[in-house]
């Protein structure tokens, strides 16, 4: 079995297609989000529709690749704090 980091590494893990997967919550906001897009098309057009739509993807892309990066590292930051705790030093000091 490969481990995370591993596929990680060599792109086979896209943390993207987990992306609220166990959340109704977030699922139900997309498919608002959607509705209200296709029915601001009636008023300010399709290509201006269109347009907003593309922002709005860049967005959420910018985003949760931010809050990708952003949970890595404070992961990093807590794995490390575990590992150096002088009360319970797995590293020895030299």
């Amino acid at each position: 079995m490969p481990r995370i980091i591993d596929e990680l590494w060599y792109g086979q893990v896209d943390p993207i297609e987990f992306f609220g997967k166990n959340n109704s919550e977030l699922k139900i906001s997309e498919v608002k989000a959607i509705e209200r897009i296709e029915s601001l098309a009636a008023v300010i057009g399709e290509a201006e529709a269109e347009k907003l739509q593309e922002l709005v993807n860049n967005y959420v892309m910018l985003a949760t690749a931010q809050a990708f990066a952003d949970g890595f590292s404070l992961g990093t930051k807590l794995t490390a704090e575990a590992l150096l705790n002088a009360d319970n030093c797995i590293i020895p000091n030299k």
